[in-house]
């Protein structure tokens, strides 16, 4: 950078070279920012689907047998969110079952979910009219999500996460949520 500098603008170059320093240190410090309040923010809804899945009953028939693992499905286009949820459940149980945690994908037997959590971006990636009336608990982040697709949605609103539920869509799929957990949310229908 200093080469093309003569002595004459010298110092010009200095302060424009330590300028150039310091704006790359502050879009590489608001970068790093924006990534971890995503993580957290990837953490924070991990632990929703966790306790979610604590507030809401599921028929029988979800399961083939008493034995069958909780599966929580993940469609997403990386697989960053999968791998927080994994880490969140880890060791974890609903109802006495274990907790196993997959990426979706289309080879995956939908009907095996009992949770599917879709991300804003993949959103049109699934046949949803595949997914309508089967007890599978469907989780969305983008608006509009509660009326066409999903049961819950969740919202964000500055630093906060909020949820809303359509608690129709859930009693249409069979699935029964608890009032402690309709309380908590912005019912949509």
């Amino acid at each position: 950078m200093f080469n093309n500098c003569n002595k004459k603008h010298f110092y010009l170059c200095y302060k424009l070279f330590w300028l150039f320093i310091a704006l790359t240190g502050c879009i590489t410090s608001s970068t790093l920012y924006a990534q971890s309040t995503t993580f957290k923010e990837h953490q924070i809804k991990a632990v929703f689907l966790f306790n979610f899945s604590q507030f809401i009953t599921w028929p029988n028939f979800s399961f083939q047998s008493e034995k069958d693992d909780f599966i929580i499905c993940i469609m997403e286009h990386e697989n960053i969110f999968t791998n927080i949820v994994k880490k969140v459940t880890n060791g974890e149980h609903v109802k006495g079952r274990t907790i196993q945690v997959i990426r979706y994908n289309r080879n995956t037997k939908i009907s095996g979910c009992q949770i599917l959590f879709v991300t804003d971006k993949a959103q049109y990636d699934i046949d949803w009219k595949s997914v309508k009336k089967l007890p599978i608990l469907t989780i969305g982040e983008s608006e509009g999500f509660v009326n066409e697709y999903g049961i819950i949605n969740f919202i964000l609103n500055g630093n906060n996460i909020h949820f809303e539920i359509n608690h129709m869509r859930a009693q249409e799929n069979g699935l029964n949520i608890s009032f402690k957990l309709l309380r908590l949310a912005k019912i949509v229908k």
